[in-house]
């Protein structure tokens, strides 16, 4: 632990270095003090969940990742050209196919579109400078992950009237984010992709030099495709109605985002009927037959399985199981589920959530939703097509815990812009007293 920890801290200090020196990590209503406190706090969330699964969780495939990296940053003594090969993917891969094979975690069935081998290589290159030291890894994500969240918290700065104290909570604070997302693990990267994507196209719709910020987002997506592609497929037609009611701040957003959401899912109905490998149906039944397999093939790790919603591989049927998959999602696991302290928080964090979603309703502000009108319907149909295909897909409760975690901060916006007040002493570019509901 001592050799780690003399590893450990310079890298520490160099990334605080970096924060604090860097105006990206100081945005309006965060600055230096605060940006390396939440630092602080994302780097032992991701020393506390490498540790809980060293514990408690057989090492979990954080640890799969790590330990199969080691093997490919030992190739950078032995032939290094192999080691560029490994890394990037790149030339010909025929003299790796033997060592390929010997790697665990390298050939997986993964439930959702995802790709293992992304963090492994990710881990390769860090295992350059870390010596071999598992949390030496987890700093260097949890610096990732935390550029990602200030990209999160940025997008929904450029989006929103909302002063920047209210929005720490869903980009920074929410605790089941804090651990899934820091660690060395597919989240942590996940959440340095989606925050700097959403950034990025926040100023796409905000600045006149579109063409580097949409280079830029172009290669972010890229990146997407290798980590959680499903993810990028969910954001697709929430950015095309995000764009569509930027044009006109007032009017409509909800009925925009609806008539894209409608059409997005003709769109799929009619390739699942014309493109025999494009049934996107089809393949959402594969995913939950395929789960429920893997859970049970491997019932001590598929301990909280529950019977999900039926449904078949056709629209009309994952249109009438969509309702319940949503609320099976968004209230699970309740207090029956709840098995051990870690089972209790997480009841207790999803309690203290749909209170908290109350509180917004209860607290509703007209003038707040007026002004944020795009980006509360963003996260309302972002949330709801997510956790439907979670719900559809899931049939463990320890999984749609962890495929919850990215969505939550949009989840916890959307109370956070019903109840926020005091915009009386503020002033904005636009007048609140026209009508502008009247034309999309």
């Amino acid at each position: 632990m001592l050799l780690t920890a003399l590893v450990l801290i310079p890298y520490l200090a160099v990334f605080s270095l970096i924060i604090y020196r860097s105006r990206f990590f100081q945005p309006d209503g965060i600055g230096r003090t605060l940006s390396l406190l939440l630092f602080y706090i994302k780097s032992i969330a991701g020393i506390l969940f490498g540790y809980f699964y060293s514990l408690y969780g057989h090492g979990g495939d954080t640890f799969t990742f790590f330990e199969t990296s080691l093997k490919i940053t030992s190739l950078i003594s032995e032939d290094p050209v192999r080691y560029i090969k490994a890394v990037t993917g790149l030339g010909d891969q025929s003299d790796l196919q033997v060592f390929y094979a010997g790697l665990k975690g390298w050939y997986t069935y993964e439930p959702y579109f995802n790709d293992s081998r992304t963090i492994i290589r990710i881990n390769a290159l860090i295992g350059l400078l870390s010596f071999g030291k598992y949390y030496v890894h987890s700093v260097f994500f949890s610096f990732l992950s935390f550029t990602g969240s200030i990209g999160l918290f940025r997008f929904f700065s450029n989006m929103s009237e909302i002063p920047p104290s209210k929005l720490l909570l869903p980009a920074f604070l929410i605790p089941s984010v804090l651990f899934w997302m820091s660690g060395a693990n597919k989240e942590g990267i996940l959440s340095l992709v989606m925050g700097l994507t959403l950034y990025q196209y926040s100023l796409i719709l905000k600045r006149d030099d579109k063409i580097y910020h949409m280079i830029l987002f172009f290669i972010l997506c890229l990146m997407f495709v290798h980590i959680k592609a499903y993810l990028l497929v969910m954001l697709l037609p929430a950015l095309v109605a995000m764009a569509w009611s930027s044009r006109n701040l007032h009017a409509r957003s909800w009925l925009k985002y609806s008539l894209v959401y409608i059409g997005f899912f003709a769109g799929i109905s009619l390739a699942s009927v014309v493109l025999e490998r494009a049934d996107a149906f089809q393949v959402l039944h594969s995913k939950r037959y395929n789960f429920e397999a893997l859970a049970a093939a491997a019932p001590e790790d598929s301990r909280s399985y529950y019977d999900a919603v039926d449904f078949e591989p056709e629209p009309a049927s994952v249109l009438k199981a969509s309702l319940p998959a949503f609320i099976a999602t968004l209230t699970r696991p309740t207090v029956t589920d709840a098995k051990g302290i870690k089972g209790w928080l997480v009841v207790i964090e999803g309690v203290l959530i749909l209170l908290f979603v109350v509180y917004g309703l209860i607290r509703f502000n007209k003038l707040s939703l007026n002004l944020n009108s795009n980006l509360f319907w963003f996260c309302i149909f972002f949330v709801v097509s997510n956790y439907v295909l979670i719900g559809l897909t899931t049939p463990v409760l320890g999984a749609i815990v962890r495929y919850k975690a990215p969505i939550l901060p949009f989840l916890i916006l959307i109370p956070v812009i019903l109840s926020t007040r005091g915009y009386e002493d503020r002033s904005y570019n636009f007048d609140l007293t026209k009508n502008p509901t009247t034309s999309l």
